[in-house]
């Protein structure tokens, strides 16, 4: 007689994937919180006469980082969900069947189109912000005190980064808005 409790790998993926699932869920709101917090303050921490110039210039790079962290943990979190859909639950009345049926309903979709757009509204914002202080730098001779090289970095360099970073944005939320949404 064997007394070895049977191990059941389908129950084992089932019970750990959802504990990953249940961490990628606390870290996307972390990140929401982080955006929803720090965007504004980011904003207002920019129109501020005193705020030194790099940090106006990197203020959009950051706010484009967190939506991309929330990108990349919502895709990973409907990735988990398909798995356990595929190749974990059986037949069409396992957990994630019932999810996928009730998708219309959930938040999450809306939650996530509503993040994308206000990152993108404080983003334009704060590249905004960007070029009209940089117009006032250029009008005033150069206040920073920066080279010459350095002021032509800043004349013709960041308008590219900020159209690479625009266009990278773009294309990576293209590319990821179904698989953020769908298991």
């Amino acid at each position: 007689m064997d007394n070895k409790p049977s191990f059941e790998l389908t129950e084992h993926y089932f019970i750990s994937l959802r504990e990953e699932i249940l961490q990628t869920r606390a870290r996307i709101y972390r990140t929401l919180l982080a955006g929803i917090i720090g965007s504004p303050i980011l904003t207002y921490y920019a129109l501020q006469a005193d705020t030194h110039f790099m940090v106006l210039m990197l203020a959009p790079f950051l706010v484009m980082m967190i939506l991309m962290l929330y990108i990349s943990e919502q895709a990973s979190m409907m990735q988990l969900g398909r798995f356990i859909k595929e190749k974990v639950e059986t037949g069409e009345e396992g957990w994630e069947h019932w999810l996928s049926a009730k998708r219309d309903t959930a938040p999450e979709p809306q939650i996530f189109h509503t993040f994308a757009f206000l990152c993108v509204i404080f983003y334009v914002m704060l590249v905004c912000l960007a070029f009209q202080r940089f117009s006032h730098m250029k009008g005033a001779g150069n206040p920073q005190g920066f080279d010459l090289f350095m002021f032509e970095f800043w004349r013709y360099g960041v308008p590219v980064l900020y159209i690479l970073a625009t266009l990278w944005v773009v294309f990576t939320l293209v590319h990821f808005w179904r698989t953020a949404l769908k298991t």
